[in-house]
């Protein structure tokens, strides 16, 4: 215990008449030294944006400053409203209550002793569509003695903490490719296919991609390919290239195709997933040759 010095007692106005002030006397409060402190301070807290289909991590720390050398923290939780029921001391330190899309993934039985520095849990989100979510987090020690820094709530011989957490889920983008039409030449080149997204997003986009024969051949007419391409966070856009073999004799037919397909998109959702290009042979008809007949 520590002690605050003398305060003064304000003056107390009467409503009846009487005497226009109470006593004034000068008086010694006592007050407990704050010994579990938590980080971030209970109240409102937000997780990072998070694209559907991840997840994100929150951290929160306590830690003793002073008192009993194993305060242990516990609760036991019932509804999502304060309601708290005494538990047996290997019950559940922190306690998440509201969208199942919060999970406490690690530190949920927390020691605090004294001089062992933070002791940390650690509360995930994983949202399984976009929208905002919300959740009530709760901790608790069964020691009203050793109140947390901002003093806490007491119920039934239990101080706990409250933070109220909120998060947001944002929606995948869309992944497409799109078709592009080359003019054959008489050595190899690349043709150049654009990959892209209907909207930037805040997680690096990968998806693979593979050639299929149409009516130009694999070998012949461009070289297979299969690989994977990335767009980064923040872009909307990336390329990638086939091979096209030149000829110097021209094909039996003037136009021939092949297909690019796109495959297993992460962090996206795939649109047009096939796009075509279409190689149109640069070897002209040859010129007609004209007899006259005399």
């Amino acid at each position: 215990p520590g002690t605050c010095g003398d305060i003064l007692r304000p003056e107390v106005i009467r409503d009846d008449g009487g005497a226009d002030y109470a006593n004034i006397d000068d008086v010694t409060m006592t007050a407990y030294t704050p010994k579990l402190v938590l980080d971030p301070v209970p109240g409102s807290v937000a997780f990072s944006d998070t694209l559907d289909g991840t997840s994100s991590d929150l951290e929160f720390d306590v830690r003793s400053q002073g008192g009993t050398s194993d305060t242990v923290l516990y609760g036991a939780y019932v509804t999502n409203s304060v309601a708290l029921t005494n538990g047996s001391r290997d019950a559940t330190a922190w306690v998440v209550i509201g969208d199942d899309e919060f999970e406490i993934v690690s530190g949920a039985n927390v020691v605090a002793t004294e001089g062992a520095g933070d002791q940390t849990m650690t509360l995930r989100f994983t949202p399984t569509s976009a929208g905002d979510y919300s959740a009530i987090l709760r901790v608790a020690t069964t020691d009203p003695v050793d109140r947390y820094s901002g003093g806490g709530t007491l119920f039934d011989g239990i101080v706990y903490e409250e933070f109220e957490v909120s998060a947001t889920a944002l929606a995948k983008p869309t992944i497409s490719i799109g078709s592009i039409s080359v003019d054959e030449t008489d050595s190899n080149f690349d043709a150049t296919f654009t990959v892209s997204l209907d909207a930037s997003t805040i997680e690096d986009v990968t998806v693979q991609y593979a050639t299929a024969n149409g009516t130009a051949t694999a070998g012949s007419d461009y070289l297979a390919t299969n690989d994977t391409v990335t767009i980064t966070a923040g872009n909307t856009s990336t390329t990638l290239t086939v091979t096209i073999v030149g000829e110097e004799v021209q094909d039996s037919a003037l136009t021939e195709t092949f297909y690019v397909d796109l495959s297993d998109a992460v962090n996206a959702t795939i649109g047009d997933a096939q796009a075509s290009c279409t190689i149109t042979d640069d070897e002209s008809q040859p010129a007609p040759t004209l007899f006259r007949f005399k």
